[in-house]
C-alpha cells in the first residue's frame, strides 16, 4: 500500500471516529435532556451538555477533520453555527440559558472570519492577479488558497465561475496568451443560438409548470423554478466562458477549453492525427461542441486527463470541436 492510500485511509478513519463521537454526544444529550427535569443537578447538567453540544463537537472536528485532510480552518464555522442551533433544539427550553453566552461570540466570531476572509482573499488576489492565467483559473487559485483544499475549491471555483460569467463578463475579453496562437469555437459550432433556443425553452415551458407545480404545492413549485434560473445562468456562464476561453496553439501545446465543461493542455507530442471525422474508439472521445457535432477531431497517443467542474476528470483518447478560424499548423 502506497504512502497516499495510507495518508487517504487514516483521514477516513479519522472522519468515521468523528462520526461516531457526534452520535454518543447526541446520544447521551438525548437522554440526559429528557430525564433532566426529575434531577437535583440539572443547571450543571445542562451546562455539561451545552459544552459537548457547541464546543465538544466543533473541537472533534477539527482535529479529526480539518488538519486530517488539510482543510481551511474555515470549514468550522458552520460545524460550530449548527452545533448551536442543534443544542437548542436538544435542551429543553427551560435550560438554554447556557446558550446564551455562545450567542455573545456569535457576532464578534462572524467579523473576525469576515476579516480573516477579506484578509486572505486580497492576499490570494494579488497573487493571481499578474499570473497570465484567464478568469476561470485565477478564481480556481484563489479559492484553493482560501479553503486549502483543492475538491472544495473546485466546489467554490464552479459555483463563483456561474456566476461571474453569467452576470459579470461582458466587458471582459478573451484571454490570449502570448506567442500563443488563440482559435475561437463558438461561432461555427453555433453555441450562441443553442443556448437561445434553451433558455427561450425553459422560459415558455418553466412558467407553465411552474403554475401547474404551484395549484399542488407551491414550495415544491419555487424549488422547480429556482432550479431552473440556475439551470439558464449556468447555460448562459458556459457559452461566455467559451467566447472567452479560446482555444490556444503554441509551438508546443495545444490548450484545449471547452467553457466551463472541460480542460485539458495536450502536448503536440501526444497528437497522433487531426481529421474530419470521429476516431473509431470504443470510449474517451470528448466533444467540446455544445451538441452539434464537431468538425474537427485531434486522437492521442495514449489517454490524458481533462479536469471538469466541481473537481471532475476524465480520460480523454480523441477531442472533438468546430474552430472559428483556420487552425495552425500542428
Amino acid at each position: 500500500m502506497g504512502a497516499s492510500s495510507q495518508v487517504k485511509n487514516q483521514a477516513w478513519s479519522k472522519t468515521f471516529l468523528f462520526f461516531g463521537i457526534v452520535l454518543a454526544v447526541y446520544t447521551v444529550a438525548f437522554v440526559l435532556s429528557r430525564r433532566m427535569s426529575s434531577m437535583e443537578e440539572a443547571e450543571v447538567l445542562s451546562l455539561g451538555v451545552a459544552l459537548d453540544l457547541v464546543l465538544l463537537v466543533p473541537v472533534a472536528f477539527y482535529f479529526l477533520v480539518v488538519r486530517a485532510r488539510g482543510l481551511s480552518p474555515l470549514a468550522m464555522a458552520p460545524v460550530f453555527l449548527l452545533s448551536l442551533i442543534a443544542a437548542y433544539q436538544v435542551l429543553p427550553s427551560n435550560y438554554h440559558s447556557p446558550l446564551k453566552w455562545f450567542e455573545l461570540v456569535i457576532f464578534p466570531f462572524e467579523m473576525g472570519l469576515l476579516g480573516w476572509l477579506g484578509w486572505r482573499a486580497t492576499k490570494g488576489a494579488n497573487k493571481v492577479r499578474h499570473s497570465g492565467e484567464d478568469a476561470y483559473v485565477q478564481m480556481q487559485q484563489l479559492s484553493e488558497s482560501l479553503v486549502g483544499n483543492k475538491r472544495v475549491a473546485a466546489f467554490l471555483t464552479a459555483e463563483l465561475a456561474v456566476f461571474y460569467y453569467a452576470l459579470f463578463s461582458w466587458r471582459s475579453k478573451p484571454h490570449t496568451r502570448r506567442p500563443a496562437t488563440a482559435v475561437t469555437h463558438h461561432l461555427e459550432s453555433g453555441h450562441g443560438g443553442i443556448v437561445f433556443g434553451f433558455v427561450m425553452i425553459l422560459a415558455i415551458e418553466g412558467f407553465a409548470v411552474h403554475m401547474l407545480l404551484h395549484k399542488w404545492n407551491p414550495v415544491v413549485a419555487w424549488i422547480f423554478t429556482l432550479s431552473s434560473l440556475y439551470g439558464v445562468l449556468w447555460m448562459i456562464a458556459d457559452y461566455r466562458a467559451t467566447v472567452l476561453r479560446p482555444l490556444l496553439f503554441d509551438d508546443d501545446h495545444i490548450l484545449f477549453r471547452a467553457g466551463l465543461r472541460y480542460t485539458i493542455q495536450v502536448p503536440k507530442s501526444q497528437i497522433v492525427s487531426l481529421s474530419q471525422e470521429k476516431p473509431s474508439i470504443k470510449s474517451g472521445a470528448q466533444s467540446l461542441t455544445l451538441i452539434n457535432a464537431p468538425s474537427h477531431w485531434v486522437t492521442l497517443r495514449e489517454p490524458m486527463v481533462a479536469e471538469g467542474p466541481y473537481g471532475m476528470r476524465r480520460s480523454v483518447s480523441a477531442i472533438g470541436f468546430t474552430p472559428d478560424q483556420t487552425l495552425p499548423s500542428l
